[in-house]
């Protein structure tokens, strides 16, 4: 039997479309369970390091932990600076001992609404030094000595402004340094200038205060009437410029020691 030439080119096109045709079902199928099945990628997280800061998101970053402030108060021989402090929850108070005239003994102030026994550092050496945290909101005076002469007080909220120039030795901006007077003593009580240094003084005291102030050289020492700076009147200053060399010390006669008394320094 004979067969046809060109029927047996149309039975080849067939089995050519029929496996084409399997093969499009095939990819089909293939191509339908992948979409639904996808494959699992296995992929490493990379943990951010120290040196990664810049490019970590402001979420990540806000999370961070920080270190807790840490404010220093200085005790010297008139009294602490600085004496008023408002500082956040969670700040480390450092008391430190500059005075010359023995051990402190530190306490928080007795009989105070939600008191803060944390305050109750004791004694604290000479050039020695104590701390507390403050792990809660709250208004609380503390005292030196068990002398209500020597008396300060802590805040919680926002960091008090300008802390720095109200401590210890400030820095001099333009020839220029600022003392606070307020109802626990001067704040700084005790500052170091170049002669020509300009000198405001500024009444901050309250009621509990009475008078003025008048503010005089102190006894006892070489005479220097640029501190004989008169009366003072609640909320308001009086500036003076220092040029003696030495060391002085003035007084607001109107207050009782040692809260009363503050040291300029006088050196080239």
């Amino acid at each position: 039997m004979t067969i046809r030439r060109d029927v047996k080119i149309n039975m080849e096109a067939l089995s050519l479309i029929q496996t084409t045709a399997v093969a499009v079902i095939a990819l089909s199928v293939l191509f339908i369970f992948m979409i639904f099945n996808p494959p699992k990628v296995k992929t490493t997280l990379r943990i951010p390091n120290a040196n990664d800061v810049h490019i970590l998101p402001k979420t990540i970053l806000s999370k961070s932990p920080s270190k807790p402030l840490v404010i220093a108060i200085y005790f010297d021989n008139f009294g602490f600076d600085p004496n008023i402090l408002r500082v956040p929850v969670g700040t480390i108070i450092k008391v430190i001992n500059i005075s010359t005239k023995g051990p402190l003994k530190f306490e928080a102030l007795s009989g105070q609404a939600n008191q803060n026994y944390s305050l109750n550092l004791g004694i604290i050496n000479q050039n020695q030094s104590k701390s507390l945290t403050i792990t809660k909101s709250g208004v609380w005076q503390y005292e030196g000595q068990h002398n209500p002469e020597i008396r300060g007080v802590i805040s919680t909220g926002k960091l008090s402004s300008n802390i720095i120039g109200k401590s210890i030795n400030p820095p001099i901006n333009n020839n220029q340094v600022n003392i606070i007077y307020d109802d626990y003593g001067f704040m700084p009580n005790i500052i170091t200038v170049p002669p020509g240094t300009n000198i405001t003084i500024t009444n901050t005291s309250d009621n509990t205060q009475p008078g003025p102030m008048n503010i005089q050289e102190g006894p006892n020492q070489p005479l220097n009437p640029n501190l004989n700076i008169g009366f003072i009147f609640k909320k308001k200053s009086k500036s003076f410029i220092v040029n003696k060399v030495g060391n002085w010390i003035y007084d607001d006669i109107y207050q009782p020691v040692p809260k009363s008394l503050g040291q300029i320094n006088v050196k080239p």
